[in-house]
């Protein structure tokens, strides 16, 4: 046999997003449902996290934000915890790509609702704010 020698995946960001594009047609014709795209923030993060545990590892992430996903778009909000509160690969890469004060938003209020487990009661309570206002958000931001 012929070993054969692949760089992790954390030395290869710009095979990410072709092998979550795999990972999700996989899923959906497993599930028989279109295949979804994923949103910018959400490839961003994707992108961005180091990958210990290499495609694996990528393969069960796109499969949970595919079973997460409402509609034909896995969204920031669908990605595991792990991936958002993971510090980026490349730092100046993450800085150069500043999220907008809307994309913090959007995270916090998506890792708060999977925090409350969908209750939007406790997410608002979390929030400090009322549950019309996260009503409000979640419509604004695309959060279902």
């Amino acid at each position: 046999m012929l070993p054969i020698s692949v760089a992790p995946l954390r030395e290869r960001p710009e095979d990410v997003l072709p092998l979550a594009r795999y990972f999700m047609k996989h899923a959906a014709a497993t599930a028989r449902r279109p295949t979804p795209s994923l949103t910018r923030d959400a490839s961003a993060a994707l992108r961005d996290y180091a990958w210990p545990g290499n495609v694996r590892e990528l393969g069960h992430v796109i499969s949970r934000a595919f079973d997460a996903a409402r509609g034909d778009t896995i969204t920031l909000g669908d990605l595991p915890n792990e991936i958002l509160e993971a510090p980026a690969l490349d730092p100046e890469r993450a800085l150069a790509r500043r999220p907008t004060l809307d994309d913090v938003e959007r995270r916090y209020i998506a890792a708060t609702l999977r925090h409350a487990r969908g209750s939007q009661t406790e997410a608002a309570r979390l929030l400090g704010i009322s549950r019309k206002a996260l009503w409000e958000k979640r419509k604004r931001y695309g959060l279902n």
